[in-house]
């Protein structure tokens, strides 16, 4: 049913019919899931953009890493 939403994204009469074909739901009622629908995929997209936020400053913190420079949240051992 993702793969579906996905192909048929923003055309939320095709997502009703589906609802309501595929699942014997009211109306209303896949009116109301194809909403829900949309507010979840709206919430995975928003986290998976901070998710590549994150992983790509985590990359550059390593490339820094590399070079010589010293990590500001790293301790170093005093000898």
């Amino acid at each position: 049913m993702n793969d579906e939403l996905a192909a048929i994204a923003g055309k939320y009469e095709e997502v009703v019919g589906r609802l309501q074909e595929g699942y014997g739901k009211a109306r209303e009622e896949a009116w109301g899931e194809a909403a829900r629908y949309r507010v979840a995929a709206a919430r995975l997209k928003k986290a998976e953009q901070r998710l590549r936020e994150l992983q790509d400053s985590m990359i550059g913190r390593k490339k820094r890493d590399r070079t010589g420079r010293t990590n500001p949240g790293r301790r170093t051992k005093s000898r």
